[in-house]
């Protein structure tokens, strides 16, 4: 799995250069192309990033907990908790982000209800 968003990372940095090259502007399909493209990676990427920030901020903590006086560690092993909290949440809304999307979500749907039809 983090393999993958490693991956997707780079897709999405790759689109961002893309973005700003003057040709792809030049080019309105193929820069629209980027754009949605770009703007589906979004929030995954973001959230790949806050877990790496926050598996970060785990280790650091840890560190913290093996140095230090009483006061120090018992506030650090407070953080990790939370953050430990928050990265299993995180990690969650990884799995769910992963998950592909049903080509027909970006399209609309006419509904007929009628009545006494059965």
């Amino acid at each position: 799995m983090f393999s993958k968003l490693k991956e997707i990372e780079k897709r999405y940095e790759e689109l961002e250069h893309l973005l700003s090259d003057a040709a792809a502007v030049n080019n309105y399909g193929e820069y629209q192309k980027y754009a949605k493209e770009h703007a589906d990676l979004a929030e995954l990427v973001e959230t790949w990033r806050q877990y790496e920030t926050t598996k970060k901020e785990i280790e650091d903590g840890r560190g913290l907990l093996k140095d230090g006086d009483s006061e120090l560690r018992k506030l650090a092993a407070d953080e990790v908790e939370q953050l430990s909290e928050r990265l299993v949440d995180l990690e969650e809304r990884l799995k769910q982000l992963l998950v592909p999307r049903d080509p027909n979500d970006d399209r609309s749907v006419l509904l007929e209800i009628r009545a006494g039809t059965g």
